[in-house]
């Protein structure tokens, strides 16, 4: 990142998704303060974010799109990030050691959205420097937390 740039939000789940403590600057939240909220809440619920070994290499993503799988046990999850101005769409292939099931579902835990996938392979969409925190089996256990209104 160029010194002095913005820091789109999205680049929270940057922080979030590594290994360590992620950090947060005074002020940085300004103007996103729902957006990080719901991402901590992410990491306090999908122990995978915090302590799960992370695999920054086998996930293919789209161009311009940055990928880990975060594991814990037998628990995954695969954080992306939009790192254009520009929406993407592609394809997403998880390495061959993570197969889901016909039928798995992936829950996002930071927007809420679902898909069905049978395979490595699935289709999703980020909005520009959107990004996701995809749980592969059962949901994030509790509620998300709602936006607070001003």
């Amino acid at each position: 990142m160029i010194q002095g740039a913005p820091s789109p939000p999205s680049l929270a789940l940057l922080r979030v998704a590594k290994q360590g403590v992620p950090m947060i600057y005074q002020e940085q939240e300004v103007g996103s303060y729902d957006y990080f909220r719901r991402m901590f809440w992410a990491r306090r619920r999908l122990p995978e974010l915090c302590r799960g070994t992370a695999d920054y290499t086998g996930v293919r993503a789209p161009d311009g799109v940055f990928a880990v799988l975060r594991t814990l046990g037998g628990s995954h999850v695969v954080g992306l990030v939009n790192l254009s101005a520009q929406p993407v769409e592609g394809e997403v292939t998880l390495p061959g050691g993570v197969i889901p099931a016909a039928g798995t579902t992936l829950h996002d835990a930071i927007t809420g959205r679902e898909l069905a996938v049978t395979g490595r392979r699935f289709t999703w969409r980020l909005e520009p420097y959107g990004c996701a925190a995809l749980r592969i089996g059962r949901p994030q256990e509790g509620q998300m937390p709602a936006e607070r209104h001003r």
